[in-house]
């Protein structure tokens, strides 16, 4: 089904409905949809029954509106999906001009319904949003190689803050794993400390740029670090600097896990996560959507459509409970959080 093209028949006023079901996934290209689910509000739903071209039906409880492989829906809000017509419309992505609803809300419905279909159509969600996710960055290091800007972590320079931690640390099997090593610029300096070093990041230019500062004694990978599972026990120390929040909260909280998982007994981490609060006053943040609590999306900008999850002190600790010599440093006015800590 030509969606684009049914949609331009119908001519619904914008404002007024939203896609749900299979179309998200068929304007984003992820898969084609043999028909359309449309969410509306009263004030339409009231409009297409009186223009008498639909047939009701009841389903799922509920009174549909039928003709034409099209399913007219009166309420979005069942049980399981507490999130009106009114907010999935408010919150939906213009794709073509159209109204769909956006990913976030997407994965939503689709467990809400729970079929096997649905649980399907989750993982081609996610397995699209990690991709995009690791394209967005991509462009930012290729940009960066033929010219353009040094943006966020490619501005020359470590943190100081990690460097008073390398200094009051001591290091017996000095093997690290650097999750986002974006240019490779902190495992240049902890090289040059007598580290095995070892990263991943999702950009393939980055990955390039990394092996050519460290040379062939290094195990850079390109990855989605969400996916990624490190060997049990390799490091005594794991750093992840401005990079392990781009994603949901789900999959940070799965990401720190892992961490724990491929520290040795009293090795240490060195981690950055954006403050819930202030992180929302992020430039990239001026227009944003929030697609879960704490989980922003700028809308312009480089990193445009990209997920940003940010944390509170409370959330941080639940985060890292398993570890043990927690300390959380707020940098008020950079929006962020350092956390350090050992296994």
């Amino acid at each position: 089904m030509d969606i684009f093209k049914k949609l331009k028949e119908l001519n619904f006023p914008l404002g007024e409905y939203v896609l749900v079901g299979s179309g998200p996934l068929a304007a984003r290209g992820i898969r084609e949809a043999s028909d359309l689910d449309i969410a509306v509000t009263p004030k339409l739903f009231k409009e297409l029954i009186e223009s008498k071209k639909y047939q009701k039906i009841e389903k799922y409880g509920k009174l549909f509106l039928e003709a034409d492989n099209i399913d007219i829906i009166p309420r979005l809000d069942w049980d399981a999906y507490p999130t009106t017509t009114e907010e999935a419309i408010k919150t939906a992505d213009i794709i073509n001009g159209y109204p769909f609803l956006n990913i976030a809300e997407t994965i939503k419905f689709k467990k809400a319904l729970g079929r096997e279909k649905d649980f399907r159509d989750i993982k081609l969600l996610e397995d699209y949003q990690q991709n995009k996710n690791m394209t967005v960055w991509d462009k930012i290091y290729q940009d960066y190689k033929n010219g353009g800007e040094e943006y966020a972590t490619l501005k020359k320079g470590l943190i100081p803050e990690f460097l008073e931690f390398i200094n009051n640390h001591d290091f017996k099997l000095k093997k690290v794993l650097d999750i986002g090593c974006g240019n490779g610029k902190y495992l240049v300096f902890l090289k040059t400390l007598g580290f095995e070093v070892s990263g991943i990041d999702s950009s393939l230019t980055a990955v390039e740029m990394t092996k050519e500062s460290l040379g062939e004694d290094s195990r850079i990978l390109c990855t989605n670090m969400y996916e990624y599972t490190a060997p049990e026990s390799s490091y005594d120390l794991i750093i992840s600097i401005a990079a392990i929040h781009h994603g949901l909260k789900k999959d940070v909280k799965n990401a720190i896990n892992n961490i724990y998982s491929a520290l040795v007994p009293s090795g240490r981490f060195f981690v950055t996560i954006p403050d819930n609060e202030g992180s929302s006053h992020w430039t990239m943040m001026v227009g944003h959507k929030e697609i879960e609590p704490g989980t922003r999306v700028p809308l312009s900008g480089p990193e445009k459509d990209l997920p940003h999850s940010s944390f509170t002190r409370d959330e941080i600790n639940e985060m890292f409970a398993s570890f043990k010599s927690i300390e959380m440093q707020l940098l008020a006015d950079r929006g962020r959080w350092i956390i350090t800590g050992e296994k």
